[in-house]
């Protein structure tokens, strides 16, 4: 076996993983609206910052704070920013409806995966 294929059967997993994550999620978590009231900011490995929103939401009549799941290198929604999230009962996070990495993540691993078992495969 060679390291190629080592290398997309782990991405191949990886993959599949971060898709079936996302999608329980999505099916178990409840779509909330909430505002951005700010930023949680630590950094990298190579000390570079990163952000993650903390958002405020409304459930079953009382309010919570929470960080989103993904970190960012920019700011990218302003102080007062709508977004929609879902929450999960449990979690000391949120998830971002649009935009969460998750999926995307799990996508290209999942094609990075394919495409190295079948050139290993040729």
């Amino acid at each position: 076996m060679s390291f190629t294929f080592i290398i997309g059967i782990i991405a191949l997993i990886a993959g599949i993983y971060q898709i079936i994550m996302f999608l329980k999620v999505k099916s178990s978590g409840e779509l909330i609206k909430g505002e951005v009231i700010g930023y949680e900011e630590s950094r990298d490995n190579k000390m570079h910052p990163i952000y993650n929103p903390i958002v405020r939401f409304e459930h079953n009549g009382e309010t919570l704070e929470m960080p989103t799941e993904l970190s960012e290198n920019k700011k990218k929604f302003e102080l007062g920013d709508e977004i929609e999230v879902y929450f999960v009962q449990g979690k000391d996070y949120v998830m971002r409806a649009k935009g969460s990495s998750s999926l995307t993540n799990g996508l290209i691993c999942l094609a990075c995966g394919i495409v190295l078992i079948i050139l290993n495969l040729i």
